[in-house]
């Protein structure tokens, strides 16, 4: 029996799992797009262009009406986008860990598992790697908002496998398709999570109804992948933005595929594959703490235990694994914050895992010491001091509240540039912040930066020269 005061501290914490990340990451949000693709991104959004491939169509959609917000720079309206995407994902966080620990400790109170599954989604929401993609212009923040959206249903079903059920997981596969039109390796990396459950499916249904099932779900999947149709539509309408322009199906197959990189992603590396494995290990102790990593590999251990919740269980760890493997194979850097973003899939799982672990011994505790209620009440409120130390920790690499880097060097840089200058820019991090301030908000419209490395990307060329014909014939030399 649930009492009132449960329910309300279920929905204080339903509450605050969205609104204290949201706040902690508008505080710490840049009013300045950042390096890397930052600026390339909110350019994109402020024009409703199309950024290098895979073309980001849904990220530009959704974060277009931020850029309309009568308050703050454009990049810090972009950067709030990403803040919100955060908090959106730290809400689907928590009632994942919420549903996921009723039943894998069944008698613990509500008002228990809130405050765990509160604590946990904080602390996941705080490390480094994730807080950082919500203070910028990145996709990686609504592109862990889109992964824990598609395995909310997936797990819930997975709680409670019926027939009535499998709207459950048309859901889910609506949701990733949705989601690979924002990023769509990060969602592949997930997409083996509905393997155990086609399997196990196939017990009920036999094989031929478990490869129905299978069918419907890559035809609710692909239903999702309509945003792409902004890819074309914007290029025939001329976007001034146009990294990954299409004006036929090649075009949209090249942008889409992000063929231009796919060699740089399986590039030949130094370091074994162990030996990035190993990196990829570090990285997740660093973003989470040891202490917590060890405990959620416990928690999956006692989900798999379980026949209730074993199926939960083979879906978190399927995430982790193949999200870190693929992640090591790619190689990583630790200096660069783009690669943690991939990770997120993982430290999400990672969190639940620790979620059901805290869960589970609290009710070991409640029940079978003397003192347990007593103690188990001491060990819900000491968990969340966790979150707090690991926010102190990774506020200082994560604050950007005073970034101005890139608008001094844009400053700097075209100081004393007359009308009519042609600035070349080879290196992509110098030419998107001197190339996308004209489009953010208007600086220097008489002079034209170009990167000549990007002609071979058909939407920037095409925009290029039919904004700058004169331009053909140095493209040509290029």
């Amino acid at each position: 029996m649930v009492t009132a005061t449960e329910q309300l501290v279920g929905r204080i914490c339903a509450a605050a799992s969205f609104a204290v990340p949201l706040a902690l990451s508008v505080l710490a949000a840049s009013p300045e797009p950042y390096w890397l693709d930052s600026p390339e991104f909110t350019a994109a959004a402020q024009t409703l262009g199309i950024p290098h491939p895979p073309g980001h169509p849904l990220y530009v959609m959704l974060v277009k009406p931020f850029t309309l917000l009568p308050f703050g720079s454009i990049a810090f309206r972009v950067s709030l986008a990403s803040a919100v995407f955060g908090a959106i994902a730290s809400y689907l966080l928590y009632h994942l860990m919420l549903k996921t620990t009723a039943v894998a400790a069944p008698s613990l109170g509500l008002w228990a598992r809130a405050l765990v599954a509160f604590a946990t989604s904080l602390t996941a929401s705080v490390a480094p790697g994730w807080w950082f993609q919500c203070v910028r212009a990145e996709v990686y923040a609504l592109q862990i908002a889109m992964v824990l959206g598609a395995l909310y249903p997936l797990v819930l079903f997975c709680l409670n496998p019926t027939r009535g059920n499998d709207r459950l997981l048309y859901i889910s596969a609506f949701i990733a398709g949705i989601g690979m039109t924002n990023h769509h390796f990060i969602m592949f990396a997930a997409a083996p999570a509905v393997i155990p459950v086609i399997v196990a499916q196939s017990r009920y249904r036999g094989g031929l109804g478990s490869l129905k099932l299978a069918g419907r779900l890559v035809a609710a999947g692909a239903a999702g992948l309509v945003p792409y149709l902004f890819l074309p539509l914007r290029s025939a309408s001329g976007a001034a933005v146009s990294l990954g322009g299409v004006g036929s199906l090649s075009d949209l197959f090249w942008v889409v595929s992000a063929k231009v990189y796919q060699k740089s992603m399986v590039r030949d590396h130094a370091a074994s594959l162990g030996e990035r494995s190993a990196d990829a290990l570090l990285t997740m102790i660093g973003e989470i703490g040891p202490i917590v990593l060890v405990a959620a590999a416990a928690g999956l251990y006692l989900l798999l235990r379980k026949s209730s919740t074993r199926m939960v269980g083979l879906v978190l760890f399927l995430v982790i694994s193949v999200t870190l493997f693929l992640r090591s194979i790619m190689g990583f850097d630790p200096f660069n914050p783009d690669y943690y973003g991939y990770m997120l899939p993982a430290l999400a799982c990672i969190a639940i895992g620790f979620s059901v672990f805290a869960a589970i011994m609290i009710e070991a505790v409640r029940l079978n010491l003397k003192r347990g209620k007593l103690v188990a009440v001491a060990l819900v409120v000491a968990l969340t001091v966790l979150p707090v130390a690991r926010a102190r920790t990774a506020r200082p690499k994560v604050d950007l509240s005073s970034f101005r880097t890139t608008r001094l060097m844009y400053d700097l840089a075209l100081a004393h540039a007359t009308p009519g200058t042609l600035v070349l820019a080879s290196n992509y991090k110098l030419f998107f912040v001197l190339w996308s301030a004209r489009f953010i908000d208007g600086s220097n419209p008489d002079i034209t930066v170009i990167n000549p490395h990007l002609f071979g990307y058909p939407g920037y060329l095409s925009s290029t020269l039919t904004e700058h014909p004169e331009l053909r014939a140095l493209a040509k030399e290029f």
